[in-house]
């Protein structure tokens, strides 16, 4: 995913940009949102920086919910939402989303 950090404060800065996903429907027990990449981006004070961020399809799987994870973990197909969020410590503050499927 490709998005923008601005910083429109008077000094230079640092944030870590967390994103999220999340399955609204599962066959599985699933957390309500989960980190699958996050950003540690400096921008320059009142200036934009442009931020590349991938993460591989491997970051959507679970185990079957066995406690010592031993299962191998699998991807499941529907539909996710990613969240980018404002930073770490507002997990729920979204910023921007999208959704795509997994077939």
């Amino acid at each position: 995913m490709r998005f923008n950090v601005k910083n429109t404060g008077s000094v230079d800065g640092t944030d870590i940009v967390p994103v999220y996903v999340k399955q609204p429907v599962s066959d599985k027990v699933t957390p309500p949102q989960r980190l699958v990449a996050f950003a540690h981006v400096t921008v320059k004070a009142g200036q934009s920086r442009t931020v590349d961020l991938r993460f591989k399809a491997s970051a959507l799987g679970e185990t079957a919910g066995d406690i010592d994870a031993s299962a191998p973990p699998t991807v499941q197909s529907g539909k996710y939402l990613l969240h980018l969020n404002k930073n770490t410590t507002t997990p729920y503050d979204v910023e921007l989303s999208a959704e795509f499927r997994v077939s």
